[in-house]
């Protein structure tokens, strides 16, 4: 058994350590459906302290077949963790285990010499995001930001949009605006053509991260709740991880003041990074992300790319013929 204190104590403390790889993320994937189970793997040195880590997410697929995710994982490199992750394929008949690190590593022909393996074609985690400093004053916050962006916050306050910050409640005590959250959460991924789970999903996402690690923020114009979003707190980052907005009220531009007022509070809080989380490649070819990656290029801030996943393959024949499926979906 784990010990889950000094799981949490290395992948706080380890520069790649992230709220993706986080036991608490663990147990919210096990309340999903389709997925329902996780693992925490650790690699020790001789004297016992742990040198590397991977929380694995399992992904059922039809057959009772599945594939493991490691999202923006492993925590530093071990072979220990490859061999544990086999031994978790094998008892869960998983195709393939998907490490998506957040750090450059070069052990790739370590892997190689036991499992094939191959680079994804895809991450499941986006592979490029935005970061907005927040060790600068609000001032030299906006200043870095594109004339546009500033404009469009100002154009929310002059439109009298008004910003609940609900971080410290839970979900039962917010009631009626979460369901109403929830609506136009629905019609954003309807509108934009991204899927939007049940909402028990966001309910259980917000109560397994508590009022300490995750905050609900919703725009209202004249007492009507027209966006929101969601934001996850993880050692000193604030990462957006959801959001949605009602098209009707789009020229009040309350997302803009909504991911302000989020800057702001991850600030108060002590933050000194604000991850925007997922924008298209700079590549210009058409990418899922293309049409989000205008709205938060506004904010300013630094690109990072991380680094291309890579696919330790089990079954072989099932690996090739998921791929296939996967890239003509």
């Amino acid at each position: 058994m784990i010990n889950e204190l000094n799981y949490e104590n290395f992948t706080n403390e380890h520069p790649a350590g992230n709220f993706f790889q986080s036991l608490v993320f663990g147990k919210f994937q096990e309340t999903i459906p389709y997925r329902g189970k996780s693992w925490t793997l650790t690699a020790k040195n001789e004297a016992g302290q742990i040198i590397s880590s991977c929380l694995l997410v399992k992904q059922k697929l039809p057959f009772g077949l599945c594939w493991l995710w490691a999202p923006y994982g492993p925590i530093g490199f071990d072979e220990k963790i490859f061999q544990d992750a086999a031994l978790i394929a094998k008892e869960e008949k998983a195709v393939f285990a998907r490490f998506e690190p957040s750090l450059k590593w070069e052990g790739t022909a370590e892997i190689e010499r036991v499992w094939p393996f191959s680079f994804s074609h895809k991450r499941y985690t986006p592979q490029n995001s935005l970061i907005i400093d927040l060790d600068k004053t609000p001032d030299e916050i906006l200043g870095q930001m594109k004339p546009k962006g500033r404009y469009n916050i100002h154009v929310a306050k002059k439109h009298d949009v008004t910003i609940e910050n609900l971080s410290g409640k839970r979900v039962d005590e917010i009631g009626f605006a979460f369901d109403e959250f929830y609506k136009i959460l629905r019609s954003t991924g309807a509108r934009d053509g991204f899927g939007v789970h049940p909402k028990s999903f966001y309910k259980n996402l917000l109560d397994i991260f508590g009022v300490e690690r995750s905050a609900l923020f919703l725009a209202y114009s004249k007492e009507k709740l027209i966006a929101g979003i969601v934001v996850i707190y993880h050692k000193n980052t604030a990462t957006y991880y959801y959001g949605a907005s009602d098209r009707e009220y789009g020229a009040l531009m309350a997302p803009y003041l909504l991911q302000w007022e989020a800057m702001m509070d991850a600030k108060r809080r002590g933050m000194t990074s604000y991850d925007l989380l997922g924008i298209a490649p700079s590549d210009g070819k058409p990418h899922a992300l293309s049409g989000v990656t205008d709205f938060k290029k506004k904010f300013g801030g630094r690109e990072i790319e991380y680094p291309r996943a890579f696919d330790v393959i089990y079954k072989k024949a099932w690996y090739t013929a998921w791929t296939l499926f996967s890239k003509k979906r």
